[in-house]
């Protein structure tokens, strides 16, 4: 490819990613919505006594669920070491976090850092 296309090309690249990063924000704004809703309805739900309610197009039923919370990190990390229990966390590596550590020469067990690249994006 030559620049001039290339410089199309990059123009295209930008506008796409603008799209994009303007639907992930109407996506938030829908997920912030959606959750407020189901916060009223549990909430609702709950106070009447209501286990199920039908509208014109879906039914909504109040489950029970058990949901964890961490309330002592610690202490559930000292588990985890003492049994083995690593299915309790998820598996991802906190990238800035390993970055970080290898800036400043620290190796981390069984991580490598590759080269790669990356775009830097600037409105003109």
């Amino acid at each position: 490819m030559n620049p001039s296309e290339l410089a199309v090309m990059a123009d295209a690249y930008y506008t796409l990613r603008q799209k994009r990063l303007t639907l992930s924000r109407e996506v938030e704004d829908l997920k912030e919505g959606e959750k407020e809703m189901k916060r009223v309805l549990i909430k609702h739900l709950t106070e009447e006594g209501v286990k199920v309610i039908g509208g014109k197009v879906c039914t909504v039923k109040l489950v029970p669920t058990k949901e964890p919370i961490v309330r002592d990190w610690d202490a559930l990390w000292a588990h985890i070491i003492e049994t083995g229990s690593t299915e309790l966390v998820q598996k991802r590596l906190g990238v800035t976090a390993a970055r970080e550590r290898f800036d400043v020469g620290e190796e981390l067990p069984g991580v490598e850092i590759v080269d790669g690249d990356a775009l830097s994006l600037t409105k003109s």
